[in-house]
């Protein structure tokens, strides 16, 4: 996270030299930290979400293949949970 806050404060100062105004980079540092936490959190989701569809029947119509990714979602979301302690992050 020191390269993100880093590459900010660089963009700052050429912005600053450029007479534009200034990041706010508080706001912006705080979105790619949750941006890079719902990177690691969805690596660690996927191979549970695999096997759960694999597991979850299938159905005919758009409707049904997102009611069952949903459900599937959900019940990955639950499993890496139990499993590891990994919550979705804020």
């Amino acid at each position: 996270m020191q390269s993100c806050f880093e590459e900010l404060t660089r963009r700052n100062a050429i912005r600053l030299a450029a007479a534009l105004p200034p990041l706010d980079i508080p706001r912006l540092y705080g979105a790619e930290k949750r941006r890079r936490a719902m990177m690691v959190y969805e690596a660690r989701l996927r191979p549970y979400l695999e096997a759960t569809l694999a597991a979850q029947p299938t159905g005919s119509g758009m409707g049904a293949r997102m009611a069952r990714r949903l459900r599937a979602r959900q019940i990955a979301e639950q499993l890496l949970y139990v499993q590891t302690g990994t919550r979705r992050p804020d």
